[in-house]
């Protein structure tokens, strides 16, 4: 019999391509998303007919957990948040009650399942920004630092704040429980106002320049594929239970400005670039310590970043 996996926030850009390669991995797949996409599903329902089906559920409100009846999950994935640094800075207490609220729910939802072998909240780099930003902790950033809030006054703080909140209610809550800090996952789909979409899309603008915030601000990226595959791993490896870990790459390593270089130069644009300075609370540097993954994962061959990210453009470029 197939072991059956929920995940909430399914039709999103992680948990889409946790859902496809879970059933191509023959785990039967349950899809729960307020949002709607019936592309996504006509192509999860012709791939794998019988493995995978979908409910439209708003996870912010508790009753809505009465329409799911199944109490025999042996995986649970909490993909489902408000992400975006626009949509959080504009809609920050309803950001920061919804995101909380999801996670309190699903991990009511989680207790009361029969099978349940794990359950894994999808944390982000993000809760580290408070202690880089405070110069308490340095990159690259380890699953034991301190963990400390930036500006609360800032709306952009409530995102890092609820997952923080996120970890802590599966921590306390006596689950079998990982925590994944995922860092900088890029590809195909991913959020619009994140970093390498939004350049992207100044590139493809009628625009004749490309502003860049923070050209020197750093980060390390990973491609969804292989974020998929470490969080699966980490997900399915039954002696890894009560855990936080980093999931990332720590060798796609490149500031601002160097990014936005190499993706003018796969886009053969002209486009002249203007840097300036950036007011949104940003850390200069998102670097993981990959140490304790690489404990209990074999990282393999990858394609190059280059390509990775000429994927991903073609994407964008597809969708003008």
């Amino acid at each position: 019999m197939k072991e059956k996996v929920i995940i909430f926030g399914g039709f999103g850009f992680i948990g889409f391509k946790l859902a496809v390669k879970l059933c191509k991995l023959g785990f039967e797949v349950d899809i729960v998303d307020l949002n709607s996409n019936k592309k996504l599903l006509r192509y999860l329902k012709n791939e794998y007919r019988h493995s995978v089906s979908y409910k439209k559920i708003d996870l912010a409100e508790k009753r809505s957990f009465k329409n799911l009846r199944k109490k025999n999950y042996s995986y649970i994935f909490d993909c489902a948040a408000w992400l975006g640094v626009d949509k959080i800075i504009n809609n920050s207490y309803r950001s920061l009650k919804n995101n909380i609220d999801i996670a309190f729910n699903i991990s009511a939802f989680a207790k009361k399942q029969h099978k349940l072998k794990k359950i894994i909240f999808m944390s982000s780099s993000e809760v580290y920004d408070g202690g880089l930003l405070n110069n308490i902790t340095q990159p690259p950033n380890k699953e034991n630092s301190i963990l400390t809030l930036s500006d609360i006054s800032h709306p952009r703080s409530v995102y890092m704040f609820s997952k923080i909140a996120g970890e802590m209610i599966y921590i306390n809550s006596k689950l079998p429980y990982i925590n994944l800090r995922l860092h900088n996952v890029f590809g195909p789909r991913m959020c619009e106002t994140h970093g390498i979409p939004t350049f992207i899309k100044k590139f493809l603008s009628k625009k004749k320049y490309v502003e860049v915030y923070n050209k020197n601000h750093s980060r390390s990226y990973i491609f969804i594929d292989d974020a998929i595959d470490q969080i699966i791993s980490t997900s399915i490896n039954s002696s890894l239970k009560k855990q936080t870990l980093n999931i990332g790459d720590d060798k796609n390593f490149l500031k601002n400005y160097k990014l936005v270089s190499v993706i003018k130069k796969i886009m053969n644009s002209n486009k002249k670039i203007i840097y300036k300075r950036d007011n949104k609370n940003s850390v200069h540097i998102r670097k993981p310590s990959l140490k304790n993954l690489k404990n209990i994962y074999n990282f393999k061959n990858q394609e190059s970043f280059i390509y990775q990210l000429k994927k991903t453009i073609e994407f964008y470029e597809k969708k003008k």
